[in-house]
């Protein structure tokens, strides 16, 4: 179809929820057949945050960082009752999605990556910046990687985690990749985080892993990348970030039917 650059391409997206929605749409313009396969449930904490222990840090915080677009959602409303941040509070976002996600809620990110989407880039971004002394929190889910506050501590700033959404096993059915993969298969998978790369590899039936190997695999960073190689996957694509405009720039450059 003239003008359809993914027309013919079957591209999975892993994301979870309503975040899949304005992709899946607009991948369907572009003449792909785009399907949700959801590997990541998104929920409240299971303890609820204490908004009273909250407060101090949050009154008083040089700056609070933002690990996703969900910590944003999740971590927003807490950063509200417990009595808002200080006008001389700096915003960081780990990514462009992050900070497109504060911009919506009228919070400006006053740091963020101009490329990728990783708390090596965030890092990059803080390492002009004299954060000795300084109160940091870092919004986001439970667990995950340690690096940002451990290279922020050594840089003499006193951090802490505000762990606002419990990211969890999607309950999706794999029968879905199954029947993908046994018609015309899939050219393209799409996944935005650690967390969804390692549920994908659960999710999938354990027949189905070598089909899943052997598919093109699009990631945001390089700690993906090189969790994709131990993983044993055949064929990784590193997208600039997970900003919607990315992914369709990778997969207009690399995604073809029947690769």
């Amino acid at each position: 179809m003239p003008g359809k650059a993914l027309a013919g391409c079957t591209i999975v997206i892993t994301r979870p929820g309503a975040r899949a929605s304005t992709l899946l749409a607009r991948l369907a313009d572009e003449g792909a057949d785009a399907v949700h396969f959801p590997t990541i449930s998104i929920d409240p904490p299971d303890v609820p945050l204490s908004i009273d222990a909250l407060r101090p840090d949050v009154n008083q915080c040089d700056i609070v960082i933002f690990i996703s677009p969900n910590a944003v959602s999740y971590g927003l409303p807490v950063i509200g009752q417990a009595g808002g941040l200080s006008d001389n509070t700096r915003i960081a976002a780990v990514g462009r999605s992050t900070a497109e996600e504060l911009a919506r809620h009228d919070k400006p990110a006053d740091y963020v990556p101009e490329s990728g989407a990783s708390s090596e880039a965030l890092l990059d971004v803080l390492a002009a910046e004299d954060v000795a002394g300084q109160k940091i929190l870092i919004f986001r889910g439970n667990g995950g990687r340690e690096l940002l506050a451990e290279t922020l501590r050594a840089r003499g700033a006193h951090v802490r985690y505000i762990e606002c959404y419990r990211r969890g096993l999607a309950d999706t059915d794999p029968d879905i990749l199954a029947k993908l993969w046994s018609g015309n298969g899939i050219d393209a998978l799409i996944v935005s985080s650690a967390d969804g790369l390692r549920n994908l590899h659960l999710l999938v039936n354990a027949a189905d892993h070598d089909r899943l190997r052997a598919t093109p695999v699009y990631v945001v960073s390089p700690a993906m990348v090189e969790l994709c190689g131990n993983l044993g996957y055949n064929s990784i694509i590193l997208m600039d970030s997970p900003r919607d405009d990315d992914v369709l720039s990778a997969l207009r450059k690399q995604c073809r039917p029947g690769q």
